[in-house]
């Protein structure tokens, strides 16, 4: 007779590392077919966890590459699809549409402060 061996531990740790991982990189997916489809509450929900990290850590190159992820399959004009993410309010995020006059790209270029 023979019998299949069940998972052993090393499965299972290649499970709970890739899981993780999956979830994260869905994020982008999951925007780009709520922007054309609708479900925005669903995927502000469903990603909660990950825009509350990058607020929480106040992290502008984990915020600025969610955006651009998120972005990256979304409608295009008239329509600019973004997540509002503010480190002040950790939690507060929300995956939604903006009617902007300015270009995206306009407001990611403006030049800080220059010091004296």
């Amino acid at each position: 007779m023979n019998e299949q061996k069940r998972p052993g531990g090393a499965f299972w740790c290649v499970v709970a590392l890739t899981l993780p991982i999956l979830y994260v990189l869905s994020m982008g997916p999951g925007c780009w077919v709520s922007s054309r489809f609708g479900g925005a509450k669903a995927v502000t929900i469903v990603y909660r966890p990950v825009t509350w990290a990058a607020e929480l850590t106040g992290s502008d190159f984990m915020m600025l590459g969610i955006q651009k992820y998120s972005r990256l399959g979304t409608r295009e004009n008239p329509e600019y699809w973004c997540w509002t993410l503010s480190p002040e309010s950790p939690g507060s995020a929300s995956w939604s549409v903006a009617y902007l006059d300015v270009l995206p790209s306009d407001l990611l270029m403006q030049p800080g402060p220059s010091s004296p």
